[in-house]
This record gives structure tokens, sequence and C-alpha cells, in this order.
């Protein structure tokens, strides 16, 4: 029989918020995939977008759940929150964030206790804010450059 190493940990050192790093793209939106990976028991998430609420309750499963999120240009905030710990503590997740173009942009995992979050932090880069920075030091510089 396998076994799974849920239900055997000391779950209060899963008591604190993850933070899932941060990840730079020009694509207008991005593909998540989350999945229980491991024991699928019943565990629960709320999604949340720069604090509003796109999906107020997911049940993960072994088999990926696939949201596609619409970015605003700048900062997005994403946050993961653990509705439930299932029927074996903590509540347990693996995501994968792919871009537009379907290329792997950042990748995660985490263990949650009820009420707790996991963070990712997106920043959909302009294309004129890559201009702006790349090739020139002010935006002034740059509409003089464009008015040649």
């Amino acid at each position: 029989k396998q076994q799974f190493s849920e239900n055997r940990k000391n779950v209060a050192k899963y008591d604190r918020d993850y933070y899932l790093g941060d990840i730079t793209t020009k694509s207008k939106y991005i593909r998540i995939l989350c999945r229980d990976h491991e024991y699928e028991d019943g565990d629960r998430i709320k999604l949340m977008l720069n604090k509003a609420i796109i999906h107020p309750n997911i049940s993960l499963r072994n088999s990926a759940y696939i949201i596609d999120i619409e970015l605003k240009e700048g900062l997005n905030t994403i946050e993961f929150i653990a509705l439930n710990e299932g029927s074996s503590s903590p509540n347990t997740a693996q995501l994968k964030v792919y871009n537009e173009s379907d290329n792997l942009i950042g990748s995660g995992q985490w263990l949650l206790t009820t009420g707790r979050k996991a963070s990712l932090i997106v920043l959909r880069e302009s294309f004129w804010v890559y201009i702006k920075w790349s090739k020139f030091t002010s935006f002034v510089d740059l509409l003089l450059d464009s008015a040649t």
C-alpha cells in the first residue's frame, strides 16, 4: 500500500502563510494548473486576484484544476487560501504557471492549515515599460526619439 506523509506531520509548523515567489511576463494572461500532489483527501481553496475573489471554492484533486487569469499591467497578486485541510492535514497543493505561449514560467507547492494562504506575485510588463527602461533614460527621451 502506498504511504503518504500527510496526517503524520506536526501540522502546527504549517500554520503560516507561504510566499511562492514572483514572476515577470509580458503575457496578457497566465494559465495556472493546480492539484493536490499528495493524498487526494478533499482539500479546498479560494482563489483571489488583487484582493478580488475569482473562484470561491476549488476542490483539489490529483488531476489538475486549470484556470486562465487575465493580468492587469503592473503587479498582480494571486492568493490561494486554504478553506480546509481535507481528511488528512495539512492542505497540500502543487501549481504550475504558464504564459500565453504555453511556456512554464513558475511553479511551487504549499502545505497550509485552514485560513492560511500561499501568495504569488506576477508582474505584467507592458511594451512601453520595457522600451523605456531598456533603451531610454526617461519618458521624455522616448517621446523625442519617436518624433524623429
